[in-house]
């Protein structure tokens, strides 16, 4: 009888926990209004990468370019990153605040192919055109800091931001 009851409170705590966390292993970032204070805070764009599992072209992004600059800091004051698998079910968290269906994030952006990255204000508007695919990190590199210094340039300028809200509207 002792052990049936430990294992009924084994399965019980299993439970529990897989309750508590339903999107582990999921690498959708879903908190976007986190992101929006955390941005606000330091100043700075928030770039979303799209990926989708399966996606050998948004895992050679990941390793070979986005972690090393996560891993040598060179990304830590120029932007904030998350990725968001565009295959995600459920619900975010919008900008505002206000719950949003995966679908509607994905095509706010009009993402229609990983690995794509977006640079957004921390309100969530868009800073500037999308950067679709992925071939070498040599490649990218220059393409990412070009986009990354016009969405700086954009957000750090009352009348730039102003021109991007403006030019979705």
């Amino acid at each position: 009888m002792k052990n049936l009851a430990l294992l009924l409170f084994g399965w019980l705590l299993s439970a529990t926990a897989l309750a508590a966390a339903p999107h582990q292993g999921d690498p959708s970032f879903r908190d976007w209004d986190l992101a929006s204070a955390e941005a606000r805070e330091k100043n700075l764009p928030i770039a979303i990468v799209f990926v989708a599992d399966h996606c050998g072209f948004c895992e050679r992004l990941q390793e070979t370019f986005l972690d090393p600059l996560k891993r040598d800091g060179t990304l830590s004051d120029r932007a904030l990153v998350h990725s968001f698998d565009i295959n995600a079910t459920g619900k975010v968290t919008d900008f505002d605040g206000e719950r949003l269906r995966t679908p509607h994030f994905v095509r706010r952006y009009g993402v229609f192919a990983t690995p794509t990255i977006v640079l957004v204000s921390p309100d969530g508007t868009l800073l500037g055109d999308p950067l679709v695919g992925f071939n070498s990190p040599e490649e990218y590199s220059g393409l990412f800091d070009t986009a990354l210094a016009g969405a700086l340039t954009l957000m750090r300028s009352p009348e730039g931001l102003k021109q991007a809200v403006a030019s979705q509207e």
